[in-house]
């Protein structure tokens, strides 16, 4: 009986340190937001930057993007900015606003949904201008419509 008993608690200590070895490798965290989605056949940035250019306003496809996140909503989380290829940047919202980010969110992001492309009003503008947390002179700079690349995502996976 001593020798099961002796087996048992040395099983138990090799298979404490194989887990805790498995945690130590693992430095990345993510997390999802909205439909759980994977990384797996996501766009690069350079490849959806790509994408963009050959949508017309009007035209949507359903892709999805691995980019880093350049922006996000300081109010509430309500919308991402991901930075492409050649200095284009990619507006996301979310699906029916049925989740949010946070609003520290940094890093990797993986979105999946639709990219379209859209022309924003000068109000719109000054509107996440003010969300963004941007002065009031750069909001009053604020003076044309412009054509935005944009997204409407179902999932978001963050990586940190």
């Amino acid at each position: 009986m001593k020798k099961f008993v002796f087996l048992l608690v040395l099983i138990n200590c090799f298979s404490c340190k194989k887990t805790q070895k498995q945690t130590n490798t693992t430095t990345q965290v993510v997390t999802h937001y909205g439909v759980r989605i994977s990384d797996y056949g996501a766009l690069n940035t350079k490849d959806a930057a790509t994408v963009y250019e050959r949508l017309q306003i009007g035209d949507t496809t359903t892709i999805k993007i691995a980019a880093p996140i350049s922006g996000v909503c300081a109010n509430k989380g309500c919308w991402l900015q991901l930075e492409l290829e050649k200095e284009k940047s990619v507006f996301v919202k979310f699906k029916d606003y049925d989740f949010f980010v946070p609003t520290d969110a940094q890093g990797d992001a993986v979105v999946s949904g639709k990219a379209f492309i859209e022309e924003v009003s000068v109000l719109e503008q000054q509107y996440l201008a003010i969300d963004e947390g941007q002065s009031a002179d750069y909001i009053a700079a604020i003076t044309e419509p412009k054509r935005q690349l944009q997204f409407l995502a179902d999932g978001v996976l963050i990586k940190k």
